[in-house]
């Protein structure tokens, strides 16, 4: 057994002298509450389903592979769990549901690493617990993707197996109100019935399912429309950097038909999701003071005026007897309204680049007692294929801040910028990554961050079931392409920007020159060299593959493109393989996400393709 073996690596694993065969039937037997041991026990049913192998329920011996579940009140921690695995078979033992359900998902992957290189099982006993209670995926369902309810569940399951035990998902247009069908009607929304049965799916899995419905700023979906252009805070229009066109973005602070609108839309939120939580976005508010709360702002000040609107919000969640989140950036701009926030609101603070500084909010907020959440990012928006070495930076600088301070918990967010280009397997290397610090964080005398080549054997093991153990370091290498051109900024791959950013067909604006751009292009031919070996066993490996080998040919376009801007002949015809992509787009987005936001996406595509005309000739 490997560290790459088991994702999160546990705290603590001893392994014994014995082998023991690989069972052939699994007979599960449980002690407790039957709501707390049934996450585990269907886990373990769904672990043996997936590799062949019978499985009981059995109270008494019955000649297979005995596995005992018990609920003990010993560990200290809640989501603490015991593994034993010897001869006379399996033990888990933990005080509550998640913590059984944690050690049943590391059973699981014991089982599966077995069958996996067809050896046996070790004798093991590890003793395990998280380093923090709330380990979450923020999933951005709005700009672009809204995904698949079946790629949705899949991703779930998957993530819940990781021991990630929160999803968010972002909204600004795309659940199905019932009042509001002109908003949505072109989205593909998540419909009540549909939110009802994932909401389910994901507490069998002990995750809970919590929705991010924007309440101040990124309400352009809704201003744009006629009927709401009233309740903007500049109804004429702005430009922002999240549309080609110019619109208007927020609601009017000082409107109350604006908060009677949102109490609309949070009574039907809570009617589909179980949880009392409402993530209420109020971020980026850049147009706060610009437009019908201007004079306000100059009276009171825009501090002032952005927490009574906080304020008016916190009492519609909390009249619906619900908590409340927010995310911090603006509020941190105004620190001396930090002491008016009520006590049962959770700060969420996002920083997304290497380096951030997340210890300043962090010392900030713990100073006055708010309660808060630490948020990386995945950096696969704007980069086709991910940034790796910036969200390994990114996610292990924002782990290690957390545990210097009293975070509540930490959540990583995945975003759809410009079109949500980057596939999901885009964000399988960073979700990994998460899943294993969030749980079990490096310590200076304890375990450090992984490497890159065990972050990549990771990936091959949970991920993308990799026995040839080469996709994983493929997906990291096709995200270091751009990186590998010596050119960076913030927020973005410069090979995306090249195509689709504002600084699109200037490659000198973004620092890009041949030398640059032909280390990228080598560390791209690297990339598909090793991509070549792989045998992903994921389910749909044939998709994984089709958007692994589009995102590589538009990082080649990119490359291509600049390297033509440069003075450099081009190795092929820039505007034809664009094109080939364009046609390649809708089948691949069709498969994991709803048609809603495809138009959306492809006039990206478009739009790259119009510049690369111009720039190089038809």
């Amino acid at each position: 057994m490997q560290t790459h073996d088991l994702l999160p690596t546990p705290r603590s694993l001893q392994l014994g002298g014995a082998n023991l065969p690989c069972p052939r039937v699994l007979e599960l037997r449980a002690r407790g509450p039957a709501a707390d041991l049934e996450p585990a026990l269907s886990r373990l049913e769904r672990t043996a389903a997936k590799l062949g192998l019978s499985c009981e329920r059995s109270p008494a011996p019955a000649g297979g592979f005995p596995v005992h579940l018990e609920l003990d009140p010993a560990p200290a921690s809640r989501e603490a769990y015991e593994l034993q695995l010897n001869r006379d078979g399996a033990r888990i033992t933990a005080r509550c549901r998640s913590g059984l359900h944690a050690g049943a998902c590391t059973l699981g992957q014991i089982l599966q690493n077995a069958a996996r290189n067809r050896a046996a099982l070790s004798e093991v006993r590890i003793e395990d617990a998280a380093d923090f209670p709330v380990r979450g995926v923020m999933l951005d369902v709005s700009r672009g993707r809204v995904p698949r309810m079946d790629d949705l569940c899949e991703l779930v399951e998957l993530l819940s197996s990781w021991k990630i035990n929160l999803v968010q998902l972002y909204m600004e247009h795309t659940f199905a109100y019932r009042r509001h069908p002109d908003v949505w009607a072109d989205a593909s929304p998540f419909t009540p019935e549909e939110i009802r049965t994932l909401d389910r799916f994901a507490r069998e899995r002990c995750v809970r399912l919590v929705p991010n419905q924007q309440s101040f700023g990124h309400f352009h979906r809704w201003l744009s429309l006629p009927a709401y252009r009233h309740l903007a805070e500049c109804p004429e229009g702005v430009d922002h950097p999240f549309s080609r066109e110019k619109e208007p973005f927020s609601l009017a602070a000082t409107d109350p038909r604006c908060l009677e609108l949102l109490g609309e839309l949070y009574d039907e939120l809570f009617e589909s999701f179980s949880e009392r939580t409402l993530h209420t976005g109020l971020d980026e508010t850049f147009d706060l003071g610009w437009g019908r709360s201007k004079a306000a702002c100059e009276e009171r000040g825009k501090g002032r005026v952005f927490m009574d609107y906080f304020l008016a919000v916190h009492r519609l969640v909390r009249e619906r007897g619900a908590d409340m989140q927010f995310w911090a950036d603006v509020l941190l701009e105004h620190p001396e309204r930090i002491a008016e926030l009520p006590a049962d609101t959770l700060a969420c603070l996002w920083g997304y680049e290497a380096g951030h500084p997340f210890g300043d909010g962090a010392r900030l907020l713990s100073a006055r007692e708010v309660p808060f959440y630490l948020c990386p990012g995945t950096s696969s928006w704007q980069s086709l294929a991910g940034r790796t070495g910036n969200m390994v930076a990114n996610v292990s600088e924002c782990v290690q801040a957390a545990l210097g301070s009293n975070a509540a918990g930490l959540m990583i967010t995945d975003w759809g910028d410009r079109g949500h280009l980057q596939a999901p397997p885009a964000s399988f290397a960073a979700w990994t990554l998460f899943a294993d610090l969030s749980w079990n964080a490096p310590r200076p005398q304890g375990r450090g961050v992984p490497s890159l080549d065990e972050l990549a054997d990771s990936l091959d093991t949970h991920a993308f079931d990799d026995g040839a153990h080469a996709f994983g370091r493929a997906t990291l290498e096709l995200g270091s392409v751009g990186e590998r051109s010596g050119a960076s900024m913030a927020n973005a791959s410069v090979l995306f920007r090249l195509l689709f950013g504002d600084e699109r067909g200037e490659p000198r604006r973004l620092g890009l020159t041949l030398e640059g751009l032909e280390a990228a292009g080598r560390c791209l031919v690297e990339a598909r060299d090793v991509a070549a070996r792989a045998r992903p066993g994921i389910l749909e490996a044939d998709l994984v593959r089709g958007e692994w080998d589009w995102a590589a040919d538009l990082l080649e376009t990119s490359i291509e493109f600049g390297r033509g801007l440069l003075g450099a002949r081009p190795a092929f015809d820039v505007g034809a393989r664009l094109a080939a992509s364009i046609e390649e787009h809708g089948p691949l987005w069709r498969r994991r996400s709803r048609p809603g936001g495809e138009r959306e996406s492809l006039a990206w595509l478009h739009e790259a393709q119009r510049v690369v005309a111009a720039r190089l000739g038809p």
